[in-house]
């Protein structure tokens, strides 16, 4: 049986490409389909990513069929911050076949190779980058079920794929489950009246929804690139990138459930919750039409469980205890919204701050997901 892999240069191809996790995952009843029309816009070469990046999406087939996908990705934001001489890889979708994985690295370490000869590693998956979605592979699962809005999944085989490949951890990203209530203890609920004193200028208001949503989501940006700037891999989030997040954000997110803290009149850290939406994208099947749509905007804020996609103090404004305020603010908030849980995720396996964190304010680490490498030499 033979095995080839091709470029994907096509309308054909790139139907292909899309189309096969829907028939890979077919009879899987964790798998969550993505809005097709999403997809085709974020691997549109207009798409954010390709202002300072550029990639070549490939398609494996054995006897003529579709069987596995990837893409390999050089972003030139990366290496100027980072000097790491990492190329990437991501879209990463296969039937069980070492041979078919194997081909599908293989095709993605030589175009790297052949775009950038000082490249040494390729790191994936993702989804084009550090801030894309679908960062890595599910390696644990102690509650198996449907991923949170807009993480990765896969078989429970794919690790061992990965390992026959020659791929190795890069780093591990952590997911906790929170519940909202009840009521936090009396010793926490002192040491958040504590730092409260300790910072009587600061408040903490919602995103504003109408003509004030652009500046705030623009603030965040803003404290989103200081706060995470030290961080493994970090990128700064660009105006055009965070625009298209905050365009997709808009039709669905509870502004109660995005805050901006301030210090004075500085912004000094921010936090935002999205619902999540996957059983809905899971009953419409990735279609938007004909009534894709209003299942999406009609149940998304009656949902009772959030994931925490961003929080972060400003550099200048840390070790006061301001994320711990910004928490129990969501907490609150959240037990009025009728928020029954949460996630928070991901989380860097070396930010001892965060999972620390997490855990006091009662959150189990559930999930974890791996970032892996591969030499290119």
């Amino acid at each position: 049986m033979s095995i080839s892999v091709t470029h994907v240069t096509t309308r054909a191809g790139l139907r292909a490409f899309i189309r096969l996790p829907f028939e890979l995952y077919r009879d899987d009843p964790n798998w969550v389909p993505p809005l097709i029309a999403d997809q085709k816009k974020t691997l549109s070469p207009s798409y954010p990513f390709f202002d300072h990046g550029k990639a070549r999406l490939f398609l494996a087939r054995k006897d003529g069929q579709p069987v596995g996908r990837i893409s390999a990705q050089i972003n030139e934001t990366h290496l100027a911050i980072h000097q790491d001489q990492r190329g990437f890889f991501g879209w990463f979708e296969s039937i069980e076949d070492k041979e078919v994985a194997s081909a599908l690295f293989d095709a993605a370490a030589g175009w790297l190779r052949t775009q950038n000869p000082a490249l040494t590693h390729m790191r994936g998956p993702c989804q084009w980058d550090i801030n894309g979605e679908s960062l890595g592979v599910l390696i644990k699962d102690d509650m198996p079920g449907l991923p949170r809005a807009l993480m990765p999944y896969n078989p429970p085989w794919y690790p061992k794929l990965y390992d026959a490949c020659g791929l190795a951890k890069a780093t591990d990203l952590y997911a906790y489950t929170v519940l909202s209530g009840p009521e936090p203890d009396a010793r926490y609920r002192k040491l958040v009246e504590a730092i409260r004193r300790r910072a009587p200028e600061m408040c903490i208001r919602a995103v504003r929804t109408g003509k004030g949503y652009r500046e705030d989501m623009e603030t965040v940006r803003q404290l989103y690139n200081d706060a995470w700037a030290d961080n493994w891999g970090a990128l700064p989030l660009t105006e055009r990138e965070m625009e298209v997040i905050a365009k997709g954000l808009k039709p669905v997110v509870n502004p109660e459930l995005a805050r901006i803290a301030f210090v004075g009149d500085k912004p000094a850290g921010c936090i935002v919750c999205i619902p999540d939406i996957n059983p809905l994208l899971k009953r419409i099947k990735g279609r938007l039409f004909p009534f894709g749509w209003l299942t999406l905007l009609s149940g998304a804020k009656k949902l009772g469980e959030v994931r925490t996609i961003l929080l972060g103090v400003s550099k200048e404004h840390r070790g006061r205890g301001l994320e711990a305020l910004i928490l129990d603010e969501i907490f609150n908030v959240g037990r009025s919204e009728g928020i029954a849980r949460g996630e928070m995720s991901w989380v860097l396996e070396t930010n001892q701050q965060m999972n620390s964190l997490a855990e006091k304010f009662g959150g189990v680490r559930y999930r974890t997901y791996r970032i892996y490498e591969r030499m290119l030499t």
